[in-house]
């Protein structure tokens, strides 16, 4: 049996996720309604619905084992759960994955958990971009190919870190990949809000780069960081990739 809270925002009447050895925990703070944020603003959260929950911002201090039992109680009572995954590491802190048994069932949790208050914090609920290994094989999907895939996204995804670690900082960003038709101006108006920025140098033999210049690495760094190393300046093309310039 489900319950249906009147609110997704609130905890529903009576719930209480399990303390330490089992004990009853503490009753949660009065709730405020929670508005997911945007880890970044050139990859907003997946809004294809999805048999896999991301969940984040879950409280780091409660221990694994603990919270997986918490957050069985809670999702489970929305339909069949497949499986739980929830780590210590850096990486995983504070996150976690939920994999249901039904579609329906994860849309269903997705919308009305939204912003639930467990061990003191709000949680913040998106659909996996990638399904999870156990639903596609409940699916009978070819699961080698599954996991190939996989891999390549996590060798690309360790290429564009140690690409990011090993740039020198500069005061000019470079921009490569600008899409046809970009005009300076726009280039201008994406960047021109940043503190320090100076100019944008257009380089006319080749108008798919740009250069950025701000007054301090500092303030370039800052720029680049926020924008993720990316802009998406055309929807349905690839972002432009934003690196410091070569000294």
């Amino acid at each position: 049996m489900s319950f249906q809270p009147a609110d997704s925002r609130y905890p529903p009447p009576g719930f209480m996720p399990p303390g330490p050895y089992g004990a009853p925990a503490a009753p949660p703070p009065p709730m405020v309604p929670v508005k997911p944020k945007i880890r970044h603003p050139n990859r907003p959260p997946c809004t294809t619905p999805s048999k896999t929950l991301y969940i984040r911002n879950l409280n780091e201090k409660i221990k694994v084992p603990v919270l997986v039992k918490a957050l069985q109680a809670l999702f489970e009572t929305y339909g069949p759960i497949l499986e739980i995954r929830a780590r210590h590491s850096i990486r995983m802190r504070g996150q976690a994955f939920i994999v249901y048994e039904s579609l329906d069932d994860a849309i269903k949790a997705h919308d009305e958990v939204q912003g639930f208050l467990l061990f003191t914090k709000p949680m913040f609920i998106e659909y996996s971009r990638m399904p999870s290994e156990v639903t596609v094989k409940q699916d009978g999907g070819d699961l080698e190919a599954f996991n190939e895939e996989r891999q390549k996204q996590a060798l690309k995804s360790k290429q564009q870190h140690e690409a990011k670690s090993n740039e020198l900082p500069n005061k000019i960003l470079f921009l490569q990949g600008v899409p046809q038709g970009v005009e300076e101006k726009e280039i201008e108006q994406a960047f021109c809000g940043f503190q320090g920025f100076v100019e944008v140098r257009w380089v006319s033999v080749k108008p798919d780069v740009a250069f950025v210049e701000f007054e301090s690495e500092a303030m370039a760094a800052m720029a680049k960081d926020f924008m993720q190393s990316q802009w998406l300046s055309r929807e349905n093309q690839e972002p432009t990739k934003i690196s410091f310039a070569k000294h």
